[in-house]
């Protein structure tokens, strides 16, 4: 995971012509935080019990014993990202790159051998402090979340078995992360109070 936090002050200027503006467009910061991080590991699992043990995540076995084998080296699914019914859904893993094993024997598939979607998000804050008298003061705070309003998908097993192999919505994702784009402006005031 990469996170990046980087404040930027915009200067009150003495230098500059004096402009009526200027002690508002002035003195302000500007805050980034720039967010980015690798999809999570990710086990596809068989329902039933092809080994014959009787260890299978139908049975509550943990942690998924008995998974499939994968055929192909690139499992992404040929329309990756792109709508799938019924909706909401997002294709997200290739259904024909993996196969059950043959009965009485084990996947090829280890724990956690796939990733889901990566994460990113650009949140962003823009204040500025007004000085009200000597020891108060009032803040005024912009700030924004998911600026840029974008879908992050979650893994693909959240609301329903879609690891679980020859199940309908096997490989497809259903539920996003829910960062949904906000903005707010709070103003906090500052300072202290001499009794008489």
């Amino acid at each position: 995971m990469l996170g990046s936090i980087k404040p930027i002050r915009i200067p009150i200027t003495p230098g500059i012509r004096w402009n009526p503006f200027l002690p508002t467009i002035s003195g302000w910061t500007a805050s980034t935080i720039y967010t980015v991080r690798s999809g999570a590991p990710v086990t596809l699992w068989m329902s039933s019990d092809i080994a014959q043990n009787g260890l299978y995540q139908g049975a509550g076995a943990y942690p998924v014993p008995q998974r499939p084998n994968q055929l192909l080296a690139d499992t992404a699914a040929p329309n990756r990202g792109q709508s799938c019914s019924p909706a909401p859904c997002v294709s997200y893993y290739n259904t024909a790159a993996f196969a059950a094993p043959a009965a009485g024997s084990y996947g090829n598939m280890g724990v956690g051998s796939l990733r889901g979607p990566g994460f990113w998000e650009w949140d962003q804050t823009l204040s500025r402090q007004f000085q009200l008298t000597e020891s108060q003061h009032i803040e005024l705070r912009l700030e924004a979340f998911n600026v840029t309003n974008s879908v992050r998908l979650y893994l693909p097993s959240v609301g329903g078995n879609n690891l679980q192999l020859g199940n309908s919505q096997f490989g497809h994702i259903t539920t996003d992360v829910s960062t949904t784009a906000l903005l707010r402006q709070p103003v906090a005031a500052e300072g202290s109070c001499k009794s008489p």
